[in-house]
C-alpha cells in the first residue's frame, strides 16, 4: 500500500469543508482501548480539527449502550457523518487504511485496488461490521 502524505489527500475534491462525526466505543482503560483513543486523537481529531466531533463511549461505564448500538467488540470506531455509516472493529493500528476508510469510504483505490466496488460500510478486507462469515455449508 502506498503511504498517504496528508489527510487532505484522502478527502475528495470539493469536500474539504465536510464535517465528520465519530463515535469510539471502548472498554475502560484496557490496552486496546487506550491505544484506540490515542490513534483516533492523533490521526483523526488533530488533523481534522474543528471539522471532527469524536465522542468516546466507555461501555464499562454504560454497558446498555453496547446492546442499543449493536457493539459486539471493542474498540469500535463508527463514522456517523457524512453518510454512509462506517464501522471499524478492532485494533485500529493500520491507521492509513483506517483514515482512508472513515474519511472517504470503501470505494477508495487504496482500499479497493482491484477496482471492484464495496457496499456501504465495507472496504476490501478491512474489519467491518457489515462483513459476515458465509452461512453456506462446506462442500464435500
Amino acid at each position: 500500500m502506498s503511504e498517504v502524505a496528508s489527510l487532505e489527500e484522502l478527502i475528495p475534491s470539493g469536500q474539504s469543508s465536510v464535517s465528520y462525526r465519530f463515535q469510539l466505543f471502548v472498554t475502560g482503560s484496557s490496552p486496546l482501548s487506550l491505544r484506540a483513543r490515542e490513534h483516533v486523537s492523533r490521526h483523526l481529531a488533530e488533523p481534522l480539527g474543528d471539522r471532527a466531533e469524536i465522542e468516546v463511549i466507555d461501555l464499562i461505564a454504560d454497558p446498555t449502550v453496547a446492546r442499543r448500538e449493536r457493539i459486539v467488540a471493542t474498540p469500535t470506531l463508527v463514522r456517523l457523518e457524512p453518510s454512509p455509516v462506517v464501522r471499524l472493529i478492532g485494533d485500529l493500528t493500520d491507521f492509513e487504511r483506517v483514515r482512508t476508510l472513515v474519511l472517504v469510504g470503501g470505494d477508495h483505490p487504496l482500499l479497493n485496488p482491484g477496482g471492484g466496488e464495496s457496499g456501504p460500510g465495507e472496504a476490501g478486507a478491512a474489519p467491518s461490521s457489515t462483513e459476515r462469515p458465509s452461512s453456506s455449508p462446506p462442500r464435500s
